[in-house]
């Protein structure tokens, strides 16, 4: 049972985004699909690992999918969790596909799912809304579960996404003016005095930047 303290307190929750993968690189459609994480993406996590080094989260959430678990093990938390509410959004019968082979199988279902229609749903796969939704009842569940608790959850880029999106008051159908690169973090607050989630920080690469060595002469 937690203190009157413990609820007085901030709930802190940090996404990170999973480490590059195959599919990624090779620009093909990833949602509950899996692929091997890359050469590049072993770097990423490294540097995320020396990033969030010194840090404990009281439990560190992870999608289900193989390449959010890999990149979990980056984290140190007192418990772990697999919650596959936190998985990408599904993408049907896109999945694994790059653009040429969608365009060749799929024209007529592509533009419809790139349509912006928050509520549309490609055969196999989820609407925005829907992906949406099981998200947000995971994040609802936080507060309750965890009043003043350092979190953690490693996520996919569409999700996250969408859940920004939703504490930023935009449409979920609007442009895409902003990336969620891998490895990227978002941090997000919940006010037990508001109720309310905020953004507090939004896809921070710092830790994947060159590091600036003083002997080297340009």
């Amino acid at each position: 049972m937690s203190s009157q303290k413990e609820q007085s307190l901030p709930t802190r929750l940090l996404f990170i985004r999973h480490a590059q993968t195959e599919w990624n690189i090779q620009r093909r459609f990833q949602g509950h699909g899996d692929s091997p994480i890359t050469e590049e993406g072993q770097e990423q996590l490294q540097r995320l690992k020396s990033r969030l080094a010194g840090l404990e989260f009281d439990v560190v959430y992870s999608s289900d999918l193989r390449r959010t678990m890999e990149t979990s093990k980056m984290l140190s938390g007192k418990q772990r969790v697999k919650e596959p509410r936190l998985r990408e959004r599904g993408v049907g019968i896109l999945e694994g596909l790059n653009l040429e082979q969608i365009m060749a199988e799929h024209a007529e279902a592509f533009r419809a799912f790139r349509s912006g229609d928050k509520d549309h749903q490609i055969e196999g796969g989820e609407s925005l809304q829907i992906a949406l939704n099981r998200a947000w009842i995971f994040l609802e569940e936080i507060p309750e579960k965890h009043p003043g608790a350092e979190l953690a959850a490693v996520s996919h880029a569409g999700l996250i996404r969408l859940i920004c999106k939703q504490i930023l008051g935009l449409a979920l159908d609007a442009p895409n003016f902003f990336q969620i690169p891998n490895t990227s973090l978002t941090q997000l607050v919940f006010s037990p005095k508001d109720r309310s989630w905020s953004l507090e920080c939004l896809a921070d690469t710092t830790h994947l930047q060159p590091v600036f060595d003083p002997l080297v002469v340009i």
